[in-house]
């Protein structure tokens, strides 16, 4: 800057004093030719008078010019030394704002060279975690592989099974179906002969109780005589057995012919129970007479 100002304040004071000389030598140059073309018309006394008055306003001339150096000299200096100021006081201005960005640059360097290593060890933190995420998430896959697999397995087994198991149900229900219709008609063939069964036992069952209501009546009979002959009853059972031999002996046509009859064969049960019932009240009687 120092130098820039000097070759400009150098060019400026050689403009100014070439001009300033030119215009002097052009005025004396114009002063000379009229000064010629006087002498040629008048004589040598005016022509030195004229000399004369001429060499004194090129003095006047030269001084005022020389006032004029002067006072532009001493501009150009104050110039440069204003411009010298303001190249110092811009040089500082310069040299803070230099050292202000150069501390932000740095601060900025270093702000960013933390964040670049921060970033770096997430990185190879984050990379190492990824990276044993992936072979967790690799095993697991393998394992899922390995159980999809297995699942397939079963239940391409469990399919065939299935597919047995449907043919044997086919099977089966073909079965049950033939056997409900047999069963069909032996419940229905049942279902008929319980119907006979129970007609017939219905029809027994009436000449069963027939036959109880005459065996009662007999006993009642029996009853009263034994009842009439009350002293007799120190006798020994064999009065009464022949008693009821006797009685026995007296309703034979009775029971022979009041007996029900039916259409079917003998039942043995139904003749064992009706001795049993007789039986029972025979003992029944001799107890309570005979006691």
């Amino acid at each position: 800057m120092k130098k820039l100002a000097l070759i400009v304040l150098c060019s400026g004071f050689s403009t100014s004093f070439f001009g300033f000389n030119t215009d002097a030598f052009a005025s004396v140059a114009n002063s000379e030719v009229k000064v010629t073309k006087a002498s040629e018309t008048s004589d040598s006394t005016t022509a030195s008078n004229e000399l004369t008055n001429r060499q004194t306003e090129i003095e006047a001339a030269f001084k005022l010019a020389q006032q004029q150096f002067e006072t532009r000299q001493k501009q150009i200096a104050q110039d440069i030394a204003e411009a010298q100021k303001y190249s110092q006081k811009r040089h500082e201005d310069l040299h803070n704002d230099f050292a202000v960005i150069q501390d932000q640059l740095d601060q900025t360097h270093n702000d960013f060279q933390n964040h670049f290593n921060e970033v770096n060890n997430r990185i190879q933190t984050d990379h190492s975690t990824i990276e044993d995420q992936w072979a967790q998430t690799q095993k697991q896959l393998d394992q899922v592989r390995a159980d999809l697999k297995q699942k397939i397995a079963e239940a391409e087994k469990l399919q065939e099974q299935l597919k047995s198991d449907r043919s044997t149900l086919d099977q089966s229900i073909s079965k049950a179906k033939s056997s409900a219709q047999r069963v069909k008609g032996q419940f229905t063939e049942g279902a008929e002969n319980a119907e006979a069964a129970v007609s017939d036992v219905q029809n027994r069952t009436g000449d069963i109780e027939g036959s109880i209501n005459r065996i009662k009546a007999v006993l009642d009979s029996a009853g009263d005589d034994l009842s009439a002959d009350g002293k007799e009853g120190e006798k020994t059972p064999t009065t009464l057995s022949a008693m009821s031999k006797k009685t026995d002996d007296q309703q034979p046509n009775i029971q022979l012919k009041e007996y029900p009859k039916t259409n079917d064969q003998a039942n043995p049960s139904l003749s064992l129970i009706g001795f049993g019932i007789i039986g029972s009240i025979l003992f029944y009687y001799t107890r309570k007479f005979y006691k």
